[in-house]
């Protein structure tokens, strides 16, 4: 499941599309550190 939400991030954040980052942003979390923020919440909730 990680791999799975880590491709998922590394496609949506892609420096291509995004106008090299600049488009990307985020709400109650870090953008740099947002697959262990979600990782650590899927953990909490079991899921």
């Amino acid at each position: 499941m990680a791999m799975h939400l880590a491709n998922a991030i590394s496609y949506i954040t892609d420096e291509e599309k995004t106008q090299d980052g600049a488009l990307v942003g985020s709400h109650n979390c870090n953008v740099d550190s947002v697959l262990h923020e979600m990782l650590a919440i899927k953990r909490k909730y079991g899921k």
